[in-house]
């Protein structure tokens, strides 16, 4: 069996503490919103905890997954939208909070795939299983 071994162990530490006010954050939006879409964020992020807690063999695909579509694509996306909301001369304010945010999303995004990627290693386990000697 392989498991994860976290080279750099701040990253760790900084990634759990992430994912852990991100997990409390959408808890909170989900109280207040009281929709049952906000349940997936949760539920991905207490997987991705777990995950890295038991330093399980697919935290390191999941965390890239997770940064990718969550926290550079989606992101990305909206800010597309908004640049394509000033190419358009609409007269609707933009929230430059928003643009702000969105950017620092994606900053995080890439640095979590890339340290991902030059932080986890995997280890190859040893089985405990007793070979019998056949006679």
């Amino acid at each position: 069996m392989k498991k994860i071994n976290f080279i750099n162990k701040p990253f760790y530490w900084i990634l759990l503490a992430f994912l852990g006010l991100l997990l409390m954050w959408n808890t909170y939006s989900l109280i207040l919103t009281r929709k049952l879409f906000g349940v997936f964020p949760v539920i991905i992020q207490l997987v991705l905890i777990v995950l890295i807690l038991i330093k399980h063999e697919y935290a390191k695909i999941g965390i890239k997954i997770w940064s990718l579509v969550f926290l550079i694509i989606a992101p990305g996306l909206v800010l597309l939208g908004i640049i394509l909301k000033l190419f358009a001369s609409s007269n609707e304010e933009i929230s430059t909070n928003a643009i702000i945010f969105d950017g620092i999303t994606i900053i995080a995004g890439i640095l979590i795939f890339s340290y991902t990627n030059d932080s986890i290693q995997f280890e190859e386990l040893e089985s405990n299983n007793a070979h019998e000697v056949s006679k």
